[in-house]
């Protein structure tokens, strides 16, 4: 994978989870309801669940956390699927209890001065094992 695709950051926890409406409309033909319109915000509240986390973006599917990779099938998960059958986090939760990145806290973990553009999931948690 390229050095790029990872950051350190917060994972954050959803505590408080609520949708609130504050217009919502519904059109009605012959009594069967057809669509419904709605305005409305999310009330989410959250706890830090871990800091200085070491994420790896895998694109637009999400991120996941190096420290939950446990086995070599994990490793080959991120290289051939990008992350089918991990647990991927987004930018916000969908439900309490849901784990997320705060996108705020996200900086590289490498130096762009590096010379070396690529690096395996393998050297990267032999380094990070190295340097705890």
């Amino acid at each position: 994978m390229n050095k790029d695709q990872i950051f350190i950051g917060t994972i954050r926890k959803c505590t408080t989870y609520e949708v609130r409406s504050v217009f919502c409309h519904s059109t009605h033909i012959d009594g069967q309801c057809i669509g419904v319109d709605g305005i409305g915000y999310n009330l989410i509240d959250s706890e830090i669940y871990k800091e200085n986390a070491i994420l790896i973006d895998l694109k637009d599917r999400g991120y996941i956390d190096l420290e939950s990779l446990d086995s070599f099938l994990d490793c080959i998960r991120v290289y051939q699927t990008y992350g089918y059958g991990l647990d991927l986090m987004s930018f916000s939760p969908n439900h309490i209890g849901e784990l997320f990145v705060d996108a705020s806290t996200l900086r590289p973990y490498y130096d762009t001065a590096q010379k070396s553009k690529h690096v395996s999931v393998y050297q990267l948690k032999k380094q990070v094992g190295a340097s705890k």
